[in-house]
């Protein structure tokens, strides 16, 4: 192993530690291990509890899924829910707390999906086509695949653990991150690269929402992967952070970041750039690995957790952003006009643990 590599390997190391420190203090657990129950992961206990928790109220029923699908994840966590049953029919589905973003999550009950299932009966509602949130995917997928999983202990009827993963969204999704893997090796030419920027932006980011970012990080680290939800997660966080042990640096960054396609694109519509000197450019990199090297001190004593949140990459997100963040992204877009990236080369927290794991210093 040469040095380069044996550095790159030791920084991913460090880099992994300190992000696993930041999940424990946030979420109590890695890769589903919660170390609130004994050392006993909840999925383990799944098979031997019943999902009725109560049946008092006359006829109605009421099912949990906490311990039936343990196994499934949104985008921060398990969403959890309660199901009432009447006359064999659902007549409400309630959310249970959970580690979602609030208002990420909030955006699914105002787009109803709590409520799709309400009339139908419980073999009905097992087969029902129901389509995730737009701008909530992995939250609202793992919701119906939840419901399902509950539903189908219930009727003992198991859905397939395979239904309603391969979607023409995921398809599509994987097809662009892939030319972005292989085809900037092939085709050089500046119109090849502005056509994969705009599938980037169009694709990977507004339509899929998928990015890296610190909360998908740090929660992958708690949850580990779901196969409902975790194809597209798992795929971007092995070219952000493996790809590098073998020679190929930033190539997330630059060749797949919606946000930073957005902002080479924006950069490309305006040849006049503003003039920086080396000394503003040492301050303002200096200024970003403060800045990421304070947000996981402050997450790692159990602090600053909701300051995730607030990177830039919520501007693919719009109906569910907080309106701050959706006006600091677009203060950076228009600045990329004149300066090259200034997001990722000097505020990005994400990018600089990549930057950091990647290292051969």
């Amino acid at each position: 192993m040469d040095n380069k590599l044996l550095n790159r390997f030791l920084h991913l190391i460090t880099c992994a530690l300190l992000l696993t420190a930041v999940a424990i203090n946030k979420n109590d657990k890695v890769a589903g291990f919660s170390f609130e129950t004994d050392g006993v992961r909840s999925d383990s206990v799944a098979k031997y509890t019943s999902p009725i928790v109560a049946s008092t109220a006359g006829d109605t029923v009421w099912l949990s899924s906490k311990g039936i699908a343990d196994k499934i994840i949104g985008y921060a966590g398990t969403t959890p829910v309660k199901i009432a049953i009447a006359g064999n029919k659902i007549a409400k589905v309630i959310p249970l707390e959970n580690d979602e973003t609030p208002s990420f999550f909030a955006s699914l009950e105002d787009a109803g999906i709590f409520d799709r299932w309400t009339g139908l009966s419980p073999k009905d509602a097992l087969n029902a086509k129901i389509d995730a949130v737009s701008g909530a995917t992995y939250s609202s997928t793992a919701v119906i695949k939840t419901v399902q999983t509950t539903l189908g202990r219930y009727i003992d009827s198991q859905p397939s653990p395979w239904s309603g993963i391969f979607s023409w969204k995921l398809i599509i999704t994987l097809l662009v991150i892939v030319s972005g893997v292989t085809l900037p090796f092939i085709f050089k030419s500046r119109a090849a690269r502005y056509v994969q920027l705009a599938l980037n932006v169009a694709i990977i980011g507004f339509w899929s929402n998928s990015f890296i970012s610190l909360s998908l990080i740090v929660n992958s680290i708690s949850n580990g992967f779901s196969l409902t939800t975790g194809i597209i997660p798992a795929t971007l966080l092995i070219i952000g952070f493996i790809f590098p042990l073998f020679g190929k640096p930033n190539h997330y960054c630059n060749h797949i970041c919606p946000l930073g396609s957005l902002q080479e694109l924006a950069g490309a519509s305006c040849r006049k750039k503003w003039k920086m000197n080396n000394s503003l450019v040492k301050w303002l990199n200096v200024v970003r690995e403060t800045l990421w090297i304070s947000l996981l001190l402050l997450m790692s004593i159990g602090i600053g957790f909701n300051l995730m949140d607030y990177e830039a990459f919520s501007i693919f997100m719009l109906n569910q952003a907080d309106t701050a963040v959706v006006i600091m992204a677009c203060v950076f877009i228009l600045l990329s006009l004149f300066v090259p990236r200034p997001y990722c080369r000097f505020v990005c927290p994400t990018g600089s643990v990549m930057k950091f794991a990647q290292s051969t210093k």
